[in-house]
């Protein structure tokens, strides 16, 4: 119940920053709770790329602030390119980015 009660007001503190300044971490937070997350993705990953559609707006929320990274929608399909087409490490929640600069696309 105690685990609970800190992961949930974790959450919602770091929903608040998310909003408000564009971090995903916290000293306290994220060495209290969500270091478990962290271990869980290995402890060492440094970016984490979607592609295909983009994703719904609380639940990019939700998987920035638990695994204290940047999740950066990618443009073009999971397989192929979304991670090399990333523009930035930060952008806005639900901003699919678009092709790289002076890059032509075929039709």
């Amino acid at each position: 119940m105690i685990l609970g009660a800190l992961l949930s007001k974790g959450v919602q503190f770091k929903l608040k920053n998310l909003r408000k300044t564009g971090s995903v971490t916290h000293p306290f937070w994220d060495r209290v709770v969500f270091k478990k997350t962290r271990a869980l993705l290995g402890g060492n990953v440094t970016d984490i790329t979607t592609g295909s559609a983009p994703i719904n707006k609380d639940t990019l929320e939700l998987a920035n602030v638990t695994s204290c990274l940047i999740v950066v929608e990618g443009w073009g399909m999971t397989e192929n390119c979304a991670a090399g087409s990333r523009f930035e490490r930060r952008q806005m929640i639900g901003q699919v980015q678009g092709q790289w600069h002076g890059a032509a696309l075929l039709n």
